[in-house]
């Protein structure tokens, strides 16, 4: 944008335009390289757990999750009228620690939840949100549905899956989960095996 103003004003034999320093494009780049890099942390620590729903533990996290998902809307609400615009919605899923691959994906994922509209309610979030988080340890389909949400609703686990998780979590699929006949790793039969259904 920057670059294109620079060029339309010298195509017109106007002087260049001199932005405020805190907002200069290298500032700019800068600042967005460290928003890039701490979501890439918070990205990471949120692979790193993805798999301790293996052992099995009394979950008492339901009430915490709300209140997580509350005020990640909260945060991001700068109207304070109830709604998420696109901007806002794609904040709100980082500080959740929900980071989808491409822009496409932000863009398709959000026309769904708002159903056509331009923004998404506290309700259309709150109710996604929470379907993307595995509230109950004990319940085969919340376990399937977080596996599926590591898959991009795939079959099985790819390799490249895998990837995103710590060695110790690949090695444990590794060894622990079936092949399916393209070579994925089925989620569905450890889930079945493991919990009876």
């Amino acid at each position: 944008m920057f670059a294109e103003i620079q060029t339309t004003l010298k195509v017109n034999g106007l002087a260049p335009f001199s932005p405020p320093e805190d907002v200069m494009p290298e500032r700019i780049q800068k600042a967005i390289d460290l928003l890039t890099e701490d979501q890439n942390i918070q990205g990471a620590k949120v692979r790193e757990n993805r798999f301790r729903f293996i052992e099995k533990k009394e979950d008492k996290s339901g009430e915490e999750l709300k209140r997580q998902i509350e005020a990640s809307f909260a945060s991001f609400d700068a109207s304070k009228n109830g709604r998420l615009s696109p901007v806002e919605f794609e904040a709100a899923c980082m500080q959740m620690g929900v980071v989808t691959k491409d822009q496409a994906q932000k863009d398709a994922l959000f026309s769904k939840l708002a159903q056509g509209g331009a923004e998404i309610t506290f309700d259309q979030y709150f109710a996604w949100m929470k379907s993307r988080m595995v509230l109950s340890l004990d319940d085969p389909d919340s376990v399937r549905g977080a596996f599926s949400t590591m898959a991009d609703g795939k079959a099985g686990l790819s390799d490249a899956d895998l990837n995103s998780l710590p060695p110790e979590d690949r090695e444990f699929v590794k060894q622990n989960f079936k092949r399916n006949a393209d070579g994925t790793y089925d989620y569905a039969k450890f889930v079945t095996e493991q919990m009876g259904r």
